[in-house]
C-alpha cells in the first residue's frame, strides 16, 4: 500500500494530542496539478479562512494544467 513518512506521522505518533475540527489536512503528494487544482476548489466552495499548501514545482507541465492550478491560487 502506498503511504508516506507524512501519513505515519498523522496516524501513529499525533493520534494521542486533541482532534480540532477547524483545521483539514489534504495529502496531494500524489497528485498531479490538475487534481491539486479540483481540490483547491472544490475546499474553496466551504469559505475557509485559509488553504496553506506546501508544494515544490520544480519546472512547468503543460500549460492547460498550468494555467487551471494558477488560476485556482489566485482566487
Amino acid at each position: 500500500e502506498d503511504f508516506s513518512f507524512t501519513d505515519l506521522y498523522y496516524s501513529k505518533l499525533k493520534s494521542e494530542e486533541a482532534i480540532t475540527p477547524n483545521i483539514i489536512l489534504v495529502n496531494v503528494e500524489h497528485e498531479d496539478r490538475f487534481a491539486i487544482a479540483q481540490a483547491i476548489h472544490i475546499i474553496s466552495l466551504e469559505n475557509p479562512k485559509a488553504i496553506g499548501l506546501d508544494l515544490l514545482f520544480k519546472e512547468l507541465k503543460t500549460p492547460f494544467t498550468d494555467s487551471i492550478l494558477k488560476t485556482e491560487l489566485s482566487q
